[in-house]
């Protein structure tokens, strides 16, 4: 019997010079950031957020001179609950 797949995973490379040990355990909060001069260090903690909120998980495969991979995953459906369930009637539409 086959048995259907509920997530999917893709890995995200970079080819920058690897995440510095000091920042590893605190990547994906907010503000932390190591070497770089402009941003505000939010990018990370925004794709871990967004990706949480849509039942799936980012974490850091591995790290190293030739560059970063992040795994991602994701459900490949999400049921709401029923109080996130919002019904619009057509009349509504573009109505503020």
């Amino acid at each position: 019997m086959r048995q259907k797949r509920s997530r999917s995973a893709s890995l995200i490379h970079d080819n920058g010079s690897g995440i510095p040990q000091p920042v590893r355990e605190s990547l994906f909060q907010p503000f932390v950031s190591h070497g770089k001069e402009n941003g505000i260090s939010l990018g990370l903690a925004a794709v871990q957020t967004i990706i949480q909120d849509h039942g799936g998980q980012v974490n850091v495969e591995r790290t190293g001179p030739e560059g970063t991979v992040f795994r991602v995953i994701l459900p490949l459906t999400m049921k709401a609950a029923p109080d996130e369930c919002v019904e619009r009637r057509p009349d509504t539409y573009g109505e503020h």
